[in-house]
């Protein structure tokens, strides 16, 4: 089965239905989704973790002689050679099928096509009044929320939770993961725009997906980023932008990529030069404090307007 994601080819093994199968005459596929019974690697080496937004472990990356190995803990492990083309797996007997897909199209995935060069960045990314930009922040942050808010409102849903930034010869190009959107019930129900329910998320979590007002792919051409704005929960009832500027943006962003290994220099230098091509663009770089208060959203959305 052929499907794209950031519109990058891919073929699975198991239906991935979150993504969009490819189109006829496609290019080959770039990267594999692969069953593998009996999966078996030698001596592992941990390397890197990453916590959950309360502070828990949640994923183990190791190097193993065969690639990097993915430990979800709890979960679900994954194999992911060393060219990050490939991700190899024996499904767990007690991890449900969608919980399983969304470990692989929200997680794996877009840290195989970091390592591999690509720019990802964990945030949502709306194109709104022909401006777009971007709502950075941890799990939790509101991002899926805010953006819903900006698609109801006659915006273009590119991606909830993760895109590619590129730069080409036309400008920086921005593409999402793939079009829907996942809230969590009573943030849905404020958003009467929204399609149908396709489904949970994991099971471990009460989110659901959903199909997004305004949803597309892709911007329809290359662009510049207008603004980014780091989500952050506010301690008062006041809705507060804070400028962000020189080495500030750039540690910012870092802290938002999806990466297996952050520690390979190689591929940092590389993440870095699209870094120095996104921010000439000089895109507006805000801190975004507001209350979790669905009856404000628009007035953030006012406040995010007005300094574009």
């Amino acid at each position: 089965m052929q499907y794209t994601i950031f519109d990058v080819p891919l073929e699975s093994d198991i239906a991935l239905p979150e993504l969009p199968a490819a189109e006829a005459g496609a290019p080959s596929p770039h990267l594999g989704v692969r069953l593998h019974p009996g999966l078996r690697i030698g001596q592992v080496r941990w390397i890197q973790r990453w916590c959950s937004c309360d502070g828990t472990d949640f994923l183990h990356v190791g190097m193993a002689p065969e690639g990097y190995w993915l430990r979800f803990l709890g979960l679900q492990d994954f194999l992911v050679s060393l060219d990050c083309r490939a991700v190899y797996f024996e499904p767990s007997r007690t991890l449900n099928a969608y919980t399983l897909r969304h470990l692989l199209v929200d997680q794996v995935l877009p840290r195989m096509l970091g390592q591999s060069g690509e720019l990802i960045l964990h945030g949502a990314l709306v194109n709104y009044h022909q401006r777009s930009f971007a709502l950075l922040g941890q799990s939790g942050a509101g991002k899926s929320t805010l953006a819903a808010s900006f698609a109801a409102a006659g915006g273009t849903l590119l991606s909830d939770d993760c895109f590619a930034v590129r730069i080409t010869s036309r400008g920086v190009s921005l593409v999402g993961n793939y079009a829907g959107v996942r809230l969590f019930e009573d943030s849905a129900a404020r958003v009467p725009e929204l399609g149908a329910c396709i489904g949970d998320v994991a099971h471990y979590s009460s989110k659901q997906r959903y199909l997004s007002p305004g949803a597309a792919a892709q911007l329809p051409a290359p662009g510049q980023l207008d603004g980014m704005f780091l989500l952050e929960k506010s301690t008062d009832q006041a809705i507060d932008l804070e400028p962000v500027a020189g080495a500030d943006q750039l540690m910012a962003l870092i802290e938002q990529l999806f990466l297996v290994d952050p520690g390979n220099k190689t591929v940092m230098r590389q993440h870095f030069e699209t870094f120095d091509g996104l921010l000439a663009a000089r895109p507006a770089v805000y801190r975004l404090q507001y209350p979790r208060q669905f009856d404000l959203l628009p007035a953030v959305r006012q406040a995010l307007e007005r300094v574009f």
